[in-house]
Formats: C-alpha cells, sequence, structure tokens
C-alpha cells in the first residue's frame, strides 16, 4: 500500500472512472497518478513525480473495442 507523507497535506485534485479496466485514477498534490482496483479499492499502479499537479483528469474509451481506453490529464505547467 502507498504511504503518504504525513508533514504535507495532500489533496485530491480529480477521480476518473476507468469501467472497462476495472479500474479508477485518482490525480493528488503530490503530482501522483494512483490507479485502484474498482472491486476492492486496493492501489494496483502509481506513476510518480510528475512535473506539475494534475488539476483535470478525463478517461475515455471505444465502446465496440473494450480493450483500448485512453486517460488524459492537465496539469498546472499548461
Amino acid at each position: 500500500m502507498a504511504s503518504i507523507r504525513a508533514n504535507r497535506s495532500v489533496r485530491i485534485t480529480d477521480v476518473a472512472l476507468m469501467p472497462n479496466a476495472l479500474r479508477f485514477a485518482v490525480a493528488t498534490t503530490n503530482r501522483d497518478l494512483c490507479f485502484f482496483d474498482l472491486s476492492n479499492g486496493k492501489l494496483c499502479n502509481r506513476i510518480v513525480g510528475l512535473p506539475d499537479v494534475a488539476t483535470a483528469v478525463d478517461y475515455c474509451c471505444d465502446e465496440r473495442d473494450h480493450d483500448f481506453g485512453a486517460l488524459v490529464f492537465g496539469d498546472l505547467g499548461g
């Protein structure tokens, strides 16, 4: 499980549901993107050290091809 530094206030900036991947993505002020399993809420993957804080996260998938999806995010760096 991921540990969050206790000396910093970490906030969630956005969340995106990824239904065909059975995951959801969470962007934080730690400049992280965390991916959690929908069935049990456990952390699956984590991208750390983004250049800027992600402020908006969106996910889209092709309704005809459920093996394809795209997660996009916007950050404070533009």
